[in-house]
């Protein structure tokens, strides 16, 4: 087998950059949004990645979602739907590859949405209702969760006579 001697070098360094992106790890994102029996609105599903993009994940059969995310990045995933309330929930893959012997993560959860009717049409969540990290020294999931509600204030506008 001959080999030009004018590729090698270059197949070399290809060689050398792809290797770490081979043995890249990886956090999957996976679950269910369940939605009240009585609404037949859509649920939608979009995810924030890091401060600047915004990416639509479709929902297969029964609201069930699975995100194949990379490591050291953060999430945020607003699920939402006409009639209920919205539900964010913030997951941040900091120090997920930390667990020894582990190239891919799974993280499971469902989400219950929460009809309006129940709560009041105003009423908000202050925040993301979950958050999922890592630890820093071993990588173990840490999960919190805050139900708490706000309901956000109503600017009027006059015009003045």
């Amino acid at each position: 087998m001959r080999v030009n001697l004018r590729v090698a070098p270059f197949m070399f360094v290809l060689a050398i950059i792809a290797l770490p992106c081979a043995a890249q790890e990886h956090v999957v994102i996976k679950g269910k949004g369940i939605v009240p029996s009585h609404l037949k609105t859509p649920l939608n599903l979009t995810m924030v990645v890091g401060d600047s993009v915004c990416v639509w994940v479709e929902l297969k059969g029964r609201g069930r979602f699975e995100i194949e995310s990379v490591e050291d990045q953060r999430y945020l995933l607003r699920f939402e739907q006409i009639g209920s309330m919205t539900k964010t929930i913030q997951v941040d893959t900091r120090f997920a590859e930390r667990k020894i012997g582990s190239h891919e993560r799974t993280i499971a959860f469902d989400v219950m949405m929460e009809p309006t009717e129940m709560i009041g049409r105003r009423l908000r969540y202050a925040g993301p209702v979950g958050r999922i990290a890592f630890h820093r020294s071993n990588g173990r999931m840490e999960v919190a969760k805050d139900y708490s509600l706000d309901m956000p204030s109503v600017v009027e506008v006059r015009e003045e006579p």
